[in-house]
Parts: structure tokens; C-alpha cells; sequence
């Protein structure tokens, strides 16, 4: 999905798409959104998270020790 932010279109991923690229759990990213550790908005029952957003965010990775 792709919003638009000070004239520019950005590039926005569901839990999914975000899920697929780290190659963890759906369930992770959401505890991470949660957890206020990434900025999100909320469209319904989806969260989007910008890719600027993600740029400053490290890492995203199921703790060690946890099952997800």
C-alpha cells in the first residue's frame, strides 16, 4: 500500500508483507507493534507501517528463548 506524505508516495507494508521479508512469525511483528517499538497506523483491521518508519527501526527478530 502507498501513501502519500509531503507530496511523495510512500511505500507502507501489512504485518504480513513484513512478516515475509524477515522471515519470522506474523504474530512477532504484531508484538513489536504493541509494544509501541514500531510507528503504525491502523485501517480497519490492518496496521501499515511506512518504510521510513522501518528505516529506523534496527532489527526486527524474535527474541532469543521465545517461540513465536
Amino acid at each position: 500500500m502507498l501513501q502519500r506524505r509531503k507530496g511523495q508516495l510512500e511505500k507502507e507494508y501489512t504485518i504480513q508483507e513484513l512478516a515475509n521479508i524477515f522471515k519470522i512469525d506474523p504474530e512477532t511483528v504484531h508484538n513489536h507493534l504493541i509494544k509501541n517499538d514500531l510507528p503504525f497506523i491502523q485501517v480497519g483491521r490492518n496496521y501499515l507501517i511506512s518504510k521510513s518508519d522501518l528505516a529506523k527501526k534496527r532489527s526486527i527478530r524474535r527474541k532469543r528463548g521465545s517461540r513465536s
